[in-house]
């Protein structure tokens, strides 16, 4: 039996130019969901986050989603939903209630209300925008979870 993370890498691994996603009549290739998939990895890890920390994830109905969402089960990493169809004062609200080291979610869902509770509690965050990924200035230093137990 196959365990989650072998088949989201699995399904990361495909052949690059097939289809994988139709979003708005235009089909994303397996290699730009490996590579939105990539970057969210490559950030979270850069940041010094735990790859056991949880990280909230408030996914919208986008490719990026979609790929961040694959690659963070690739890596194994700990996701605590957020739903993402509520007020920005609700996405703030359960980011600051779920003890999180970080915090993935589309650009626009980074509202002076969340960026609030990031610097509060010390997260880190990624942004989703398009087919891309960034981090978000203005998160604040690493906190519980954050390091590696070896780094403490």
């Amino acid at each position: 039996m196959y365990k989650l993370a072998e088949l989201a890498r699995s399904a990361l691994d495909g052949a690059p130019e097939a289809e994988a996603v139709e979003y708005l009549g235009r089909w994303h290739s397996w290699n730009e969901i490996r590579i939105v998939a990539g970057r969210v990895a490559h950030l979270l890890d850069a940041s010094g986050i735990d790859p056991r920390a949880p990280i909230g994830f408030v996914p919208r109905n986008r490719p990026s989603a979609i790929a961040a969402e694959i690659g963070m089960i690739a890596a194994a990493r700990t996701i605590r939903m957020i739903y993402a169809f509520q007020s920005s004062a609700g996405i703030a609200r359960d980011a600051g209630r779920l003890h999180l080291s970080a915090v993935v979610a589309a650009e626009e869902d980074f509202t002076p209300e969340l960026l609030a509770v990031l610097r509060e509690q010390g997260m880190r965050a990624v942004a989703l925008r398009e087919m891309g990924a960034m981090a978000v200035e203005g998160g604040g230093t690493l906190h519980r979870g954050a390091r590696s137990p070896s780094a403490a």
